[in-house]
């Protein structure tokens, strides 16, 4: 089965072994530091913080692009939109009423960055965390909240599967367009009305998909006595070592030094 964005993938590398909780907010502040960018030596700063956390994964920065490409190419043509309607600086190009200036084409190069790099960085902790992993470190993170009533641990379990349900609902996708291709189905040709047609024919059975998986997951839990009410049990509790501590020292200085960056301009 080919890689997509999401899945976990096993192994023994320092990311892989580093403690949940750490991993989780250490990929999230990098995750959050993304939108602090905004020259190029913040920009070369968190290529080199994400070239680092795929050197503690042992994976390809570009296995990490291929199995991101369709998102980031998503998020890359929508950032594009910045070329259409910003409108600072010197004209460089013009067709009509349409132009395109020099703060469009900075605005889109810099969401374009932002965007994927922060979604290279989260396929990093999905691809090194498992799904009890993370539901863990959610609830660890979030235990907090639950001095003023928030549901931490339901809440904890809803956003590792929905994270979880990416590379499931990939596949599906994958699937139905597989099959609408072996029934004589060409999704690739024709004009926009024509794509958008075609499109809905892949959306609405995946759309089914999903609700069918929801609701096998929903059984699942009730056949396994889940209670949402009831604090929930660990067979084996994390540590936090001496690896996790560097990680989360790396982290930091890593933030101030982008915040330093940023006000050197």
């Amino acid at each position: 089965m080919a890689a997509s964005i999401g899945r976990y993938v096993p192994g023994s590398s320092p990311l892989h072994r580093a403690d949940p909780r750490v991993k989780t907010l250490a990929v999230a502040v990098a995750m959050a530091a993304t939108f602090l960018v905004a020259t190029p030596a913040q920009a070369l700063l968190a290529l080199g913080a994400f070239l680092g956390l795929c050197a503690m994964a042992r994976t390809s920065p570009l296995r990490c692009l291929r199995t991101c490409l369709p998102v980031v190419a998503a998020l890359v043509l929508v950032s594009c939109l910045n070329l259409l309607v910003t409108r600072t600086g010197p004209v460089v190009w013009s067709l009509g009423p349409l132009s395109v200036t020099e703060g469009g084409v900075d605005w889109a190069a810099l969401y374009s960055v932002r965007l994927t790099l922060l979604v290279l960085t989260g396929s990093l902790l999905l691809s090194t965390t498992t799904p009890t992993e993370l539901t863990g470190a959610f609830s660890s993170l979030l235990s907090p909240l639950a001095r003023l009533g928030v549901p931490v641990g339901p809440l904890a379990l809803v956003l590792s599967l929905a994270l979880r349900f990416v590379p499931t609902l990939g596949d599906e996708l994958e699937g139905v367009r597989e099959a609408q291709e072996a029934r004589g189905g060409d999704l690739g040709r024709g004009g926009p009305v024509r794509r958008v047609r075609a499109l809905a024919s892949v959306l609405v059975p995946a759309l089914t998909g999903a609700l069918r998986h929801a609701q096998g997951l929903s059984l699942a839990l009730e056949a396994r006595g889940y209670d949402p009410t009831r604090p929930r049990t660990v067979w084996r509790r994390p540590k936090v070592r001496g690896a996790d501590v560097a990680l989360a020292v790396a982290c930091a200085v890593y933030l101030a030094v982008l915040l330093a960056a940023g006000r050197l301009g």
